[in-house]
């Protein structure tokens, strides 16, 4: 943790125990905008085999092959983009603006 983050011992400690507990744990942080989810995550991970990437609204296919690609980057598991353990199509002109079309009409 460094000097300047503080105050959030008890959710770090929550996260630490999912972290080495024996089995795999999905723990969703949510809350009001600007109070400190992001660097919750940030810290924690400081130091461990961690990968942060932002969701975003757009096609599923583009996120995985983004997440993926940083993956590879990252990891020493050699991950790839190209992976055939869950290939998806690259999104079309008309399917990214569909899900353009659909964000903006949110």
């Amino acid at each position: 943790m460094t000097p300047s983050f503080f105050g959030r011992a008890t959710e770090l400690a929550e996260l630490a125990a999912a972290w080495t507990g024996p089995r795999s744990a999905f723990i969703p942080i949510y809350g009001r905008r600007r109070t400190g989810k992001s660097r919750l995550i940030v810290e924690f991970a400081v130091g461990k085999p961690a990968i942060y990437h932002v969701g975003k609204q757009g096609p599923a296919p583009l996120q995985r092959r983004e997440f993926l690609q940083l993956a590879a980057v990252t990891s020493t598991n050699h991950f790839s983009p190209k992976s055939p353990a869950r290939p998806g199509p690259k999104p079309s002109a008309s399917s990214t603006n569909a899900g353009k079309a659909r964000a903006n009409s949110s």
